[in-house]
């Protein structure tokens, strides 16, 4: 598993120059409440380790206690893969503590490395707080040889913009005032979907009327109203009527002699001399009706005979005696 080691700025194997630019300090909020700043451009500190990891620990003042943002550059073995610069972040009334600045890691392991640290800003309050170095086998050495210039170019306080101001007051007005104005803007549309809805209703009525037509108005007069048509609508062409089925000319064989049975009798009445009155027939002649027409029934329901077959022409003679 993989050892940690924290290497406070106090560290006497960690090398300052120049010697008189650097200030030590420190409060409880940084590590081993000790810090080491500087505000010289071009100044360093060199350290040392073993280790696969190194990352680099400081501080960040508030705005009131500097004049420009900490800037900063970092390479390990004067190798420019390993080289980066860093511009801090400053708020406006709060200090940043244990802040990050620089993390480099896969270097070789049990070799040692070297770690140049340059800082770049004209008039500004670099501090370095303590630096953190991880791997299997780790440890801090003295270093071997002092350089006092970064090997590549470096980050100038001519090529720093100042960055925002980090930690300001909200503007709860304005926060508000979008607040209130994204639901005004969402209760507009809401009333504008609504009111086209209303706009289109009337326009399909009109369509359908278009479509119908304008029909006449009846006034109801309480006769009975039926949503159907007539029925010859719906009935299919009918059979002329000269033309017969044989059930159709038994029916009517039939109806003829039922009406020959059923023809009315006349009679004088003695008690109204000089006067013919119809009569429905007393008791004795309404049974010899009726005694005589169950019997033609029945005589032409026994008999083989198919039913008398009429041309058109008795059909319609037929039909002529019985209107006349």
């Amino acid at each position: 598993m993989p050892s940690t080691l924290d290497i406070d700025d106090s560290n006497p194997n960690l090398v300052y120059l120049p010697p008189g630019g650097w200030v030590s300090g420190g409060c409880d909020e940084e590590f081993n409440s000790t810090t080491r700043r500087t505000s010289a451009k071009g100044a360093t500190v060199q350290v040392a380790f073993i280790g696969t990891r190194v990352e680099v620990f400081g501080t960040i003042s508030a705005k009131p206690n500097s004049i420009s943002a900490p800037v900063s550059s970092y390479i390990i073995n004067n190798d420019d893969k390993t080289y980066n610069n860093y511009i801090g972040l400053r708020y406006d009334t709060v200090a940043q503590y244990k802040t990050s600045f620089y993390v480099h890691e896969h270097l070789a392991p049990n070799t040692t490395h070297q770690l140049l640290i340059s800082n770049d800003a004209e008039e500004d309050e670099f501090s370095i707080d303590f630096i953190r170095v991880t791997g299997d086998d780790v440890a801090v050495v003295s270093v071997t040889s002092t350089q006092t210039t970064m090997p590549i170019s470096t980050v100038t306080a001519g090529d720093v913009a100042e960055p925002a101001t980090g930690a300001t007051t909200l503007p709860i007005g304005a926060i508000a005032g979008g607040v209130v104005g994204g639901l005004a803007v969402i209760a507009a549309v809401i009333f504008a979907i609504l009111f086209a809805r209303r706009r289109r209703c009337p326009q399909r009525v009109g369509r359908v009327r278009s479509i119908l037509g304008d029909q006449p108005h009846h006034t109801h007069t309480g006769a009975a109203i039926t949503p159907f048509l007539p029925l010859q609508m719906y009935e299919g062409p009918r059979e002329p009527p000269s033309i017969l089925s044989g059930q159709s000319k038994l029916d009517l064989h039939r109806r003829q002699q039922n009406m020959q049975l059923q023809s009315p009798v006349y009679r004088t009445d003695s008690s109204a001399p000089n006067s013919a009155t119809f009569s429905p027939g007393s008791t004795g002649n309404e049974k010899q009706r009726e005694a005589a027409r169950m019997r033609a029934v029945d005589e032409h329901r026994s008999s083989a005979d198919p039913p008398p077959r009429y041309s058109e022409e008795d059909f319609r003679q037929s039909l002529t005696s019985h209107s006349g």
